[in-house]
């Protein structure tokens, strides 16, 4: 799992599992801090995550509330076939519609 920022984009990369999600509230910390004194909408590219699970898409999740939270709008661009796959196997699709 990797956050990298260009912008008022996020790109997110790896692989977001269970086994890979130990650093998951440094992540989370930091786009916290990244997101300070942006106004408006935050992309989140999601093109380079290789594999998510129910763990990775309730960090994923997380992140987009913070930033909906913080008064930005957050917006899901580039999905990955494993995130596309992923959220409708475990039926939460509606729940990452920005």
């Amino acid at each position: 799992m990797k956050i990298d920022f260009s912008g008022f984009t996020a790109m997110l990369t790896g692989n977001w599992t269970e086994s890979e999600d130990i650093n998951r509230f440094r992540y989370l910390s930091e786009l916290s801090s990244r997101c300070k004194g942006i106004v408006g909408e935050i992309r989140i590219d999601c093109s380079g995550i290789e594999k998510i699970d129910s763990s990775g898409l309730h960090i994923l999740y997380s992140w987009l509330q913070c930033i909906y939270f913080r008064g930005n709008q957050p917006r899901i661009v580039n999905v990955s076939a494993a995130l596309r796959n992923s959220r409708v196997q475990l039926g939460v699709a509606p729940a990452f519609e920005y």
